[in-house]
């Protein structure tokens, strides 16, 4: 018997100290639930555009998602690839009054048997995923303009490349003879070089390699 109310004055104290796990909602139960896979660059506009969705009085809506790499975001929506972690969803004022955009958003919980995807969303163009036409019932439909910058050490006495230039220096590298960028070894990137190198209209001659974020 002491046992036993030792578990249970225990168990009671995790639900006060962990309120918020305790009370996570059913993905299922928040209006007009719409199930994406994105890509994580894209999750600043996710947050801004669910609140307002969220806020909606004549018809609320509730963005549900998950991040993972623009190339299997495409191949889930193609295979037909369930949502099956707990997502993230934009809440309501009403359930938390002091979130904003600039915050993580919380998580609900999914139906352990998965949820059909609605949207997927890719930061490169789809054709460098995967060149088939998308299946039947599937549409593409262009999103809006992501820019991606170049960073250089602050030393660096080099301030401006074109586009031209960053096509020969990634696209062929010391080849290239773009001056000054003919070190192949000091070319970098933050994502991963299969999402990054199939920007390039010769994915597999890109130079670029992996660094660290």
């Amino acid at each position: 018997m002491r046992l036993i109310r030792q578990t249970m004055m225990l168990g009671a104290l995790a639900a006060l100290l962990f309120p918020r796990a305790a009370l996570a909602l059913d993905c299922s139960a928040l209006p007009n639930p719409v199930y994406i896979q994105s890509g994580d660059t894209q999750e600043p506009l996710l947050k801004a555009l669910g609140q307002k969705l969220r806020a909606s009085q004549a018809s609320p809506m509730t963005l549900i998602y998950q991040t993972s790499g623009s190339c299997t975001n495409i191949e889930a929506m193609y295979q037909g690839t369930k949502l099956t972690t707990n997502p993230r969803y934009i809440p309501s004022a009403a359930e938390d009054p002091t979130w904003d955009p600039s915050k993580p958003a919380p998580q609900c919980t999914i139906d352990p048997n998965g949820v059909p995807l609605d949207l997927a969303i890719s930061a490169l163009f789809v054709s460098s995923c995967d060149p088939s036409p998308p299946p039947v019932g599937i549409g593409l439909f262009q999103g809006p303009v992501q820019p991606y910058v170049f960073i250089v050490p602050e030393a660096n006495s080099q301030r401006a490349i074109t586009a031209e230039e960053a096509y020969f220096v990634f696209g062929f590298g010391a080849q290239g003879k773009v001056e000054p960028w003919t070190d192949e070894s000091l070319f970098s990137s933050a994502r991963r070089r299969k999402a990054r190198c199939s920007r390039w209209p010769r994915p597999s001659a890109c130079r670029a390699r992996n660094g660290k974020g």
